[in-house]
């Protein structure tokens, strides 16, 4: 329902309308309307057509269903992001935290007691070329758009924003990291390397912890696992029978040290296939040990935490043997690599995602310089083979195609061409 009002006249007791004690004092027009919920929302004008084209703004909003509240227009960003963050169910613990960082450091100290109404495009474009100018990575810049863009989303579905201000704004781009595939040769230094203690702890009792490091570089090189599944990988996850191992559980350090025990990326559980040299080495670690006991940890028996591992002798062994920088992450690319040059895909490099994809693999294929592996080979043709005439020349020309019916074979490639050209010279041109 929707009217609009003179507010300086009333009606008269003798019929029309007469002048009121709010004459002259104020806007005239008042146009009113109620929403879906029942509420009433009105606004003055002084002029009856300034008044007549709102309400038809607003009630052909309604009707199509871009129908903004102005009062719900106002509500700041933090709370719009609490609402966001609290219906996000179906997150893992470590996206969560991720999205937490990007909310509390970038998002919320600019936004957070701004209105969604008062959210310009023009702002958000200069706050993000304030985030690239302030040494963040392309990357970054674009999770941190993601997760406003989201909360935005979120206004604009609840009827709080006619549109989302952040689409459309450009981003920096996003830099590739050039992917390194380390030779058979480099991870059998790497293991050396790993399996060599510092100077400082030599010839102590240490030396058999680090032998295991060795050991470890071959699981991920080989296996392909994600550092947060080698780090969970337990004994009895190991089936040397069989040559597997089977991988269920994962383990994140989160901010602040906390260890998160849960499932894997992918949501599910796989079987990675162990080479037999792989299998020899394994099992004298294995022998007298539980089966929920981890298979690789600290010294002091703790969980293998990737940052400390690096510090503590990751870094060191790729220093040494040429490849610094190099990271656990990169052994499970060597695994892929490793792989397609035995031809042995069998399940490696344990992505999930790599088969229905497809990039990961053309980059390790370009790299490796190794022909597609999908689509047919073009047939071979075989130089003696006798050309088969097409049916417009059987059909027009069967006095000169005679032979070639009854099975006459020519004597020779010269002679074979010869046959055909002058079946084919006999056909009629066609214009």
């Amino acid at each position: 329902m929707a009217n609009i009002d003179d507010r300086w006249t009333s009606p008269a007791s003798g019929g029309g309308r007469q002048p009121n004690a709010r004459h002259g004092h104020g806007l005239r027009w008042r146009a009113r309307y109620y929403d879906g919920s029942g509420k009433q929302h009105s606004q003055h004008f002084a002029r009856r057509i300034d008044a007549q084209q709102w309400l038809d703004s607003v009630t052909t909003a309604v009707g199509t269903g871009s129908y903004v509240d102005p009062a719900r227009s106002k509500a700041l960003v933090r709370t719009v992001a609490d609402e966001w963050l609290a219906g996000k169910l179906n997150l893992k613990e470590t996206t969560r935290v991720r999205y937490e960082n990007a909310l509390h450091v970038h998002v919320l100290p600019r936004w957070g007691d701004t209105p969604l109404v008062a959210i310009e495009h023009a702002a958000i474009q200069a706050w993000l070329a304030g985030l690239v100018a302030s040494g963040q990575a392309g990357a970054s810049v674009r999770k941190i758009h993601g997760v406003f863009s989201a909360i935005l989303d979120l206004g604009v579905r609840d009827k709080r924003l006619p549109a989302n201000p952040t689409k459309g704004v450009n981003l920096p781009r996003a830099k590739s990291r050039r992917r390194r595939y380390l030779t058979a040769d480099e991870v059998e230094l790497l293991a050396a390397e790993a399996a060599r203690p510092p100077v400082t702890r030599a010839g102590s009792e240490l030396e058999p912890a680090y032998a295991a490091y060795g050991l470890a570089i071959y699981v991920l090189a080989y296996c392909g696992l994600r550092w947060s599944e080698f780090a969970a990988l337990r004994v009895e996850g190991v089936d040397l029978m069989r040559g597997r191992l089977h991988i269920s559980e994962s383990v994140t350090e989160l901010n602040g040290g906390r260890l998160l025990w849960g499932e894997t990326k992918s949501y599910e559980s796989r079987s990675v296939p162990i080479p037999r040299f792989l299998c020899e080495e394994l099992a004298p670690r294995l022998a007298g040990r539980s089966g929920r006991g981890l298979l690789f940890t600290t010294v002091n028996g703790e969980v293998l935490r990737n940052r400390n591992v690096r510090r503590s002798w990751f870094d060191r062994a790729v220093t040494a043997i040429g490849q610094p920088g190099l990271t656990p992450h990169e052994l499970r690319h060597t695994a892929a690599s490793l792989a397609e040059r035995r031809r042995e895909c069998q399940g490696r490099p344990t992505h999930a995602r790599t088969r229905q994809r497809g990039d990961d693999t053309r980059h390790l294929r370009r790299s490796l310089r190794l022909r597609p592996r999908r689509g047919r080979r073009p047939a071979r043709r075989n130089p003696l083979r006798r050309p088969r005439p097409s049916s417009r020349e059987r059909n027009c020309c069967p006095a000169a195609l005679k032979s070639f019916g009854q099975g006459a074979e020519p004597t020779s490639i010269t002679g074979n061409v010869r046959f055909v050209t002058r079946a084919r010279s006999l056909l009629p041109r066609t214009r």
